[in-house]
């Protein structure tokens, strides 16, 4: 909806000007391609996620049990090796949003200052 929204919007401006400017078109035409490439991305990355985060989510869960299923979520894309920008891209939401859950996290895990969390999540 958000992507029909944008489309609608920029086609009103195209419409109001009153003049078919190609160039106008073609930015509506590349806004849609950017999204269907970054959908064809997501899609990619979901498949790779089911494939791998059954048994890890089911660990996870076990091990611990007051995990949020955002942060559960986040520990699967974590232990894909994704940055806290391209997870925030993912799931919608600031990577200030991730960081934050990255420390919830910690706390959680008990682990220390020194430690890397997404070395902890890897060898789980």
């Amino acid at each position: 909806n958000d992507l029909l929204e944008a489309i609608k919007s920029q086609l009103r401006k195209i419409k109001s000007s009153k003049i078919l400017d190609p160039t106008s078109l073609n930015k509506v035409i590349l806004f849609i391609n950017d999204d269907i490439n970054r959908n064809k991305e997501k899609v990619q990355l979901y498949s790779q996620i089911d494939d791998n985060a059954d048994s890890f989510y089911i660990r996870l869960s076990g091990l611990f049990p007051d995990f949020t299923e955002k942060e559960k979520r986040i520990a699967v894309l974590i232990r894909l090796g994704l940055s806290s920008k391209a997870i925030g891209d993912q799931l919608n939401i600031t990577t200030a949003s991730v960081d934050n859950c990255r420390s919830l996290m910690r706390k959680k895990m008990k682990i220390d200052k020194g430690e890397s969390l997404s070395r902890v999540i890897k060898r789980l």
